[in-house]
């Protein structure tokens, strides 16, 4: 099939960013009184469109679908002491989120609020504005611009979730959730609601819903009218890897063509994985901001989410190493309470800490995936006894010393003996650990095991910690993307794909 991008497109108006921000109607959408304290999406879209502006974006190339004021309104409510009696929730909780939300939007309070709020955030509007047709009854015109080239860049935050298509549930259909109705209920005519019906609590309110499916005819649309019109997409809500999955079906890409879409689409997780709090939303607008600020002329598309992948790795790496630490321990280690100055004893864990280091070694970097060669070298260490040694007979001089030093475990039955910490070898006994009071102190390698278990029982010794980082990693959520593999879209470089954007 011939390719609908042979070349760039020469013709490019300014490109048009939305940033969208769903939540539940169950938490948002109901009565001031029912409502949850803290909103998913409202500090994150703030965040996004700080960023923007701060880069360059003019305003009026952003739109911003999103329930500010309408929370703010719950918000300020709640510090009169109105909603109190119904929610149990205290004044002064509501008064804290005023501030820290406040703090994240400001920018785009300064500058107008968004474009669409109370019911207007609903997927009638995300659909509306997507194909630039102005929504009804909602007293504002902004949407895309339908007659140009210019390139589409739009984020999508908020929960996700999945119902069957019908209710043999032999298929799903994913999608993001809105506080509020769509209002053209037409737009649910080709999507298989009928499983929502016994799909339960959070999954029975289809019309509150943004399908996949609705997303995928958005894009057939556009493209149908621009075939050369770039969109680049982030989902960022659970289970949002779904999503992505039609344009990996072969009778898609057949039917569709959309392997000559130039679209780039990202999710936050994959379709069967939560999302993490942030997800792949601030790492990504993030990444943009500093390619738009700093006019980086060789980052494209692919490498700008690369960069964000990996941001988002190192700052969510928690989620793996709990994952890790939920699978394996070193009962020689866990037994022990170390002593840190400053730190009450037993409150920092050298295990922790030095599985932290080698993971962070393990995440990927732009263009290269998780390599977990360093964990081999972990394991190593522990087994020969390079990563603790044992003290013996101390003197209270270099007990005294060894406290100031730090990094060990008593043994409150024999003073003269303690174990040692080597901080994954920065630190040599050989050499009385950099200090002069321990040159002489007496020690011995003190190997340990890593063994796996699986609650409260020990499963048998660790044999290969990267293997088990492994299937840690096959739970936790990761970012995901897919591109039109024949529209040239992925090594497209950012700054093109927005141009002309003289003022980024």
């Amino acid at each position: 099939m011939q390719s609908v991008v042979a070349e760039r497109p020469t013709v490019r108006t300014n490109a048009t960013f939305v940033l969208v921000g769903g939540e539940a109607y169950e938490w948002q959408g109901v009565a001031h009184e029912e409502r949850e304290l803290l909103h998913t999406s409202v500090a994150f879209v703030g965040s996004a469109y700080e960023q923007l502006r701060s880069a360059g974006v003019p305003r009026e190339d952003i739109i911003t679908i999103v329930q500010l004021q309408d929370y703010f309104n719950v918000l300020q409510r709640g510090c009169r002491g109105e909603l109190t009696a119904a929610t149990g929730i205290p004044a002064k909780w509501y008064a804290e989120h005023v501030a820290l939300t406040q703090a994240r939007c400001q920018r785009l309070l300064d500058e107008g609020g968004a474009d669409y709020d109370f019911e207007a955030v609903n997927p009638s509007t995300v659909w509306s504005v997507l194909l630039g047709q102005a929504p009804n009854g909602t007293g504002c015109q902004r949407v895309v611009p339908a007659d140009s080239n210019g390139a589409i860049v739009f984020g999508i935050y908020s929960h996700g979730d999945k119902h069957p298509a019908a209710n043999t549930g032999e298929a799903a259909e994913w999608f993001a959730h809105f506080p509020y109705e769509a209002t053209q209920q037409e737009m649910y005519d080709f999507v298989a609601t009928e499983g929502a019906k016994e799909a339960g609590r959070g999954r029975n309110r289809p019309h509150n819903y943004l399908y996949c499916t609705q997303l995928r005819l958005i894009f057939h649309k556009i493209f149908a009218r621009s075939p050369s019109r770039p969109i680049v997409g982030l989902l960022n809500y659970c289970l949002s890897g779904g999503n992505l999955e039609f344009m990996r079906r072969p009778i898609v890409r057949q039917s569709l063509g959309v392997d000559q879409w130039p679209l780039f689409l990202m999710s936050s997780s994959q379709a069967s994985r939560e999302s993490m709090v942030a997800g792949l939303w601030d790492a990504w607008f993030q990444q943009l901001a500093v390619c738009l600020a700093r006019r980086d002329v060789s980052t494209t598309v692919q490498g700008l989410f690369e960069r964000a992948e990996s941001a988002y790795y190192q700052d969510n790496l928690y989620e793996l190493l709990n994952a890790v630490k939920a699978k394996v321990y070193v009962p020689q280690v866990w037994s022990l309470k170390f002593s840190f100055p400053g730190q009450k004893d037993d409150a920092w864990d050298p295990w922790h800490i030095d599985l932290t280091i080698a993971l962070r070694r393990c995440a990927p970097i732009p263009g290269r995936p998780f390599s977990f060669d360093s964990l081999k070298d972990l394991t190593a260490n522990y087994e020969s006894g390079q990563a603790y040694c044992l003290l013996t007979s101390m003197t209270p001089l270099e007990r005294q010393e060894l406290q100031r030093l730090g990094g060990f475990a008593a043994d409150a039955a024999h003073p003269e003996r303690a174990i040692v910490w080597t901080e994954g070898g920065k630190r040599q006994p050989q050499n009385g650990f950099g200090r002069p009071g321990l040159q002489n102190v007496k020690w011995a390698p003190y190997p340990v095991r890593l063994v796996r278990y699986h609650l409260t029982e020990e499963i048998g010794v660790c044999n290969d910690l990267a293997e088990v980082a492994k299937e840690a990693y096959a739970m936790i959520a990761q970012p995901d993307s897919v591109h039109g593999c024949d529209s040239g879209i992925s090594d497209m470089p950012v700054l093109d794909l927005l141009r002309p954007l003289a003022r980024i």
